[in-house]
C-alpha cells in the first residue's frame, strides 16, 4: 500500500513540476506522462525500500503495474496545474 500512495504522491508532483516547466499544455502533459511512467514506480520502490529494508522478489511487477497508476495521476496533475495557473493569470 505504501509503494501506491508514495507513487502518487511522487506523480502529482512531477505533473507539478511538468506544468511550470511548459507552456504549452500538451507539452506539459507529455513530459509529466514520460516522467511519471520512467521516475515514479522507481521513486515508489526506492522509498519502500528505505524504509522498510525489505525487497521483494515481486518488486519487478511494480516496474509493469506501476505505470499504469502513476502515468494518469501525473497527466492528470499537469493537465490541472496548468488549467489553474491560467486561471489566475487572468
Amino acid at each position: 500500500m505504501t509503494f501506491w500512495l508514495v507513487t502518487t504522491a511522487v506523480s502529482i508532483g512531477l505533473g507539478w513540476i511538468a506544468s511550470r516547466l511548459c507552456r504549452r499544455v500538451w507539452l506539459a502533459v507529455v513530459i509529466a506522462a514520460l516522467l511519471g511512467g520512467l521516475l515514479a514506480p522507481w521513486l515508489g520502490l526506492r522509498f519502500v525500500w528505505d524504509v522498510t529494508g525489505h525487497r521483494d522478489a515481486q518488486d519487478g511487477l511494480a516496474f509493469l503495474i506501476g505505470p499504469l497508476v502513476s502515468v494518469p495521476v501525473a497527466c492528470i496533475a499537469a493537465y490541472f496545474f496548468q488549467r489553474l495557473r491560467r486561471s489566475a493569470g487572468r
